[in-house]
């Protein structure tokens, strides 16, 4: 009778796979090279917990406004004009939110706050207030400082629109938030106050350059509305001064309904365009701001918070992550010198070849 085998009877362990990484050989080499794991993680730790507290802290001044509507628009003007085949140029009933998103953002804005001269105190390590003055790629020391004026202020530009402006839009609200933020409070928010003062004065140019384009316009159709209706008075003059009994007639009363009626379509037109004209003329002069300002720009008391905490965190995690790619790179490198492993051995001249190009290429660049 055959024995049969027994059911507790032990399996046979899996082996691992050829370049597979178990994790008992995963903690075994993190253990062994536990010196340089450690030293790597404490390194990058302290580099990033060094840097987080020499840097200095920054300051952020905050405005947000919210778009006006422009002046009402002659919709009803241009229904009646339309009447007579003339066409009235049409006015925005205001711009988007996302319009001066883009408007703050944009290179004539960031040049107009390269361009300007800025003056504000910083306190000083004797307890005193001193004041700085300047353009921003000398205060900044942004640039070289003997490199010409054009390419230190395209460099401040480029600072402005990465790493001092901010701009968000809540659309639901209609509402645009500026943040800008500088090394200096004073600078911070000097910088604001210069920004709103450029928008308001963009909206004020092009508001004013609308009104002049119209009231040119509207000033040659009420001049052609004028004559047309003097015509069409001098045709009812007529036509009463031929038939003064004209009541008794159908047809000279139907007549005399017919120019009646043209010569009060004119009156009217003309009434519009005159009003028209005198509206285009008072905005033109108009030096009102056509947003408003929801919080305007106020000196920061406070820096910006520094993130300590975070940042020592990720240095941490960054450091711990560069310890055991060095730990297993070691692993590896001493595992092929001591077992002279093909991939190994096909690794080693492969960085020779890549090193010795390399180097002549060093040599052949002067």
């Amino acid at each position: 009778m055959e024995e049969q085998p027994p059911e507790s009877a032990p399996r046979a362990a899996r082996a691992p796979a050829e370049g597979e990484i178990s994790l008992l050989r995963f903690l075994t080499v993190v253990l062994r090279r536990r010196g340089t794991v450690v030293t790597m993680t404490g390194l990058a730790g302290a580099i990033a917990l060094v840097v987080a507290l020499v840097a200095r802290a920054p300051y952020t001044a905050t405005v947000s406004f919210m778009p006006q509507g422009n002046e009402p628009s002659t919709s009803g003007l241009a229904g009646l004009a339309g009447q007579f085949g003339i066409q009235l140029p049409q006015q925005n009933s205001g711009e988007s939110p996302q319009f001066y998103a883009a408007l703050v953002a944009s290179r004539k804005m960031l040049a107009a706050l390269v361009d300007g001269e800025y003056a504000f105190e910083v306190p000083s390590e004797e307890n005193r207030v001193d004041t700085l003055s300047g353009a921003l790629p000398e205060l900044l020391e942004l640039g070289k400082p003997d490199e010409a004026w054009p390419l230190r202020r395209e460099e401040a530009i480029r600072w402005l629109a990465d790493e001092a402006l901010s701009v968000s839009v809540n659309e639901e609200a209609g509402i645009v938030a500026v943040r800008l933020t500088t090394p200096w409070a004073g600078l911070s928010h000097a910088l604001a106050e210069s920004l709103l003062a450029n928008v308001n004065q963009f909206n004020l140019e092009t508001r004013r350059s609308h009104a002049a384009a119209e009231r040119t316009f509207v000033s040659s159709q009420l001049a052609e509305a004028q004559d047309s209706l003097r015509r069409a008075e001098n045709r009812l003059e007529s036509f009463l001064v031929d038939n003064r009994q004209y009541a008794s007639s159908p047809v000279l009363t139907f007549q005399h309904d017919r120019l009646q009626r043209q010569v009060t379509m004119r009156q009217q037109l003309y009434t519009s365009l005159a009003e028209s004209y005198d509206a285009a003329r008072i905005a033109e002069v108009r030096n009102t701001p056509v947003i408003t300002v929801l919080e305007a720009p106020e000196l920061p008391v406070r820096p910006d918070p520094m993130w300590l905490v975070l940042k020592l965190v990720l240095g941490l995690g960054l450091g711990w992550m560069l310890g055991l790619l060095l730990a297993f790179v070691r692993e590896a490198s001493e595992r092929g010198r001591q077992g002279r492993e093909p991939e190994y051995e096909e690794l080693s001249t492969l960085w020779a070849q890549a090193w010795a190009e390399v180097r002549s290429l060093g040599r052949r660049r002067p």
